[in-house]
């Protein structure tokens, strides 16, 4: 019985613990997601990007298919494609970068809600 009673007492004390814990947790997540993208957000630019990427992938498995000798036109026209197709890819890369870089630059600018956040985070 002491020995159930003592296990007791030392799994409270971390239960104690547990609240605050889930809480500072609970708010750095807010935070995280604030500064980034919404899930719906990351779900789009992912698909995009793959989209793209896969665009980048189906060409350049035709291009490989084309002689250089016979098939100029159409190999010109293609490795063009290709070049359009990569673009994009980084231009949505780059989008997504930069829509997280400014919600972050807007989080660390609106002091009142950092400060907010770090009370909320405290207790």
């Amino acid at each position: 019985l002491d020995y159930v009673t003592n296990k007791l007492n030392k799994y409270s004390v971390l239960e104690r613990g547990a609240a605050e814990y889930r809480a500072i947790r609970e708010t750095e997540k807010h935070i995280e997601q604030t500064k980034g993208l919404t899930p719906d957000e990351e779900t789009e630019f992912a698909a995009r990007i793959k989209e793209a990427h896969d665009n980048v992938v189906d060409k350049s498995n035709y291009l490989q298919a084309l002689s250089k000798k016979t098939d100029a036109e159409e190999y010109a026209k293609v490795s063009e494609e290709i070049r359009a197709l990569s673009a994009k890819e980084e231009a949505i890369t780059k989008e997504r970068d930069e829509l997280k870089k400014t919600r972050t630059a807007a989080y660390q600018a609106d002091t009142t809600r950092g400060d907010g956040d770090k009370q909320q985070g405290e207790g």
